[in-house]
């Protein structure tokens, strides 16, 4: 189970209730990258989501440089934007499926490839 949620202080409380449980910040998008310093490490959330189309180069670096691309989940992905997810490296998609994007096994070969690249 992923818990989900904007509010970072409800995550917090999520994770001091139990720490078991893998929490989501969503809204975590290009410009407000410097929320992640003010969050105390043992309530980090797990996963940061964001719409693909609040991505951009910069909010990458940022992800790679606090080695975080692997915890970055992006929404709101489909067959006319999925080419970006394969250049910009991500790999944790939520995916608006339909038959023109391919084979689920090539999606996640394709995703899979983002993360031995990276």
């Amino acid at each position: 189970i992923l818990i989900a949620n904007s509010n970072i202080l409800f995550i917090n409380y999520i994770k001091l209730k139990n720490p078991n449980i893998k929490t989501v910040l969503e809204g975590f998008k290009k410009g407000k990258e410097w929320i992640y310093y003010f969050i105390p490490k043992n309530f980090k959330p797990d996963f940061y989501a964001s719409y693909l189309k609040e991505v951009d180069e910069k909010h990458m670096e940022f992800l790679v440089k606090n080695q975080l691309l692997k915890n970055k989940i992006v929404y709101g992905v489909n067959h006319q934007n999925i080419h970006e997810v394969y250049a910009f490296g991500l790999q944790n998609i939520i995916l608006e499926y339909t038959d023109t994007l391919g084979s689920l096994e090539e999606i996640k070969q394709n995703l899979e490839s983002n993360l031995s690249a990276k």
